[in-house]
């Protein structure tokens, strides 16, 4: 019969030659190597696992299936044959309708400026200013509410008829140089002019052709305006006096000193210059 294997604790401590601390030092690297074997075999086991349950998952729902179909990517709407796209500003990423907001605000403020302006002396052409901001007042109107009922043209890029752009240059231009006391029509073009500002910055295409109009709409108004500044400088109104009516003659003075020629004239009433 034949003697048993000698066990794992008699080889440790019969090594011939090892000393205690060799032994020792050896135990510890088995037992760490054991310990790492495991924990390798662990990790493994926990990612085939985690595969498997993976793989069993259904798929996303964005991912094409028999009853998903792939999603098309919907290209952005094309602008109007005839339209002349305006270079987007800094400011123009902001919402269509936010901008025309912005532009009816400027009017308002234009409506306001020319309901306290003096219709005498300006040859009709405040009460022809103040039908034109009638006009455009409502014209912002339904341009606001045809932005807000397509947002979709919130991917166009801002676009008008040349004629309108033309339109829009020209009132861009008005300055009143020297106004006097014609504040409030000076008030009127600058807050038109902000308007237009806004309607430029603004995406949307033509905005379902409202912009073309409020374009046309803004340059009637100022042209109105300037035309009556214009004419109340050709046409001077004569100074009046307290209660209305022409000034008063004024009072004959003394007699001019006797003297070689003729004696000075009175000078005429004065009149009101810009």
């Amino acid at each position: 019969m034949e003697p048993p294997a000698p066990s794992r604790v008699y080889i440790y401590n019969h090594l011939p030659g090892a000393s205690m601390d060799q032994k020792l030092l050896l135990k510890t690297t088995l037992a760490l190597l054991a310990v790492g074997i495991m924990l390798a075999l662990f990790f493994i086991m926990g990612r085939l696992a985690f595969s498997g349950s993976k793989s069993d998952a259904p798929d996303a729902p964005s991912r094409a299936t028999p009853d998903s179909p792939a999603v098309t990517p919907v290209a952005a709407p094309a602008l109007d044959p005839g339209l002349v796209e305006i270079p987007p500003s800094p400011t123009a990423g902001n919402q269509v309708a936010e901008k025309l907001r912005s532009a009816k605000s400027d009017i308002d403020k234009a409506v306001q400026a020319m309901a306290g302006a003096t219709k005498n002396n300006h040859g009709g052409f405040v009460e022809k200013a103040q039908a034109e901001l009638d006009r455009t007042s409502k014209d912002i109107a339904d341009a606001i509410t045809f932005a807000q009922d397509h947002p979709e043209i919130n991917a166009l890029p801002g676009a008008a008829t040349p004629e309108a752009l033309a339109a829009a240059e020209h009132a861009k231009a008005f300055t009143i140089a020297n106004p006097g006391n014609q504040g409030h029509l000076v008030n009127g073009i600058a807050a038109l002019q902000d308007a237009l500002a806004s309607l430029q910055e603004a995406k949307g295409g033509n905005i379902g052709g409202n912009r073309d109009k409020l374009l046309l709409d803004i340059d009637r108004s100022a042209t109105a305006i300037m035309d009556g500044f214009q004419y109340l400088r050709n046409n001077p109104a004569p100074a009046r006096g307290q209660n209305g009516g022409a000034a008063p003659t004024p009072a004959p003075g003394p007699p001019p000193p006797q003297g070689p020629g003729p004696a000075p004239a009175n000078d005429a009433a004065p009149v009101m210059r810009f």
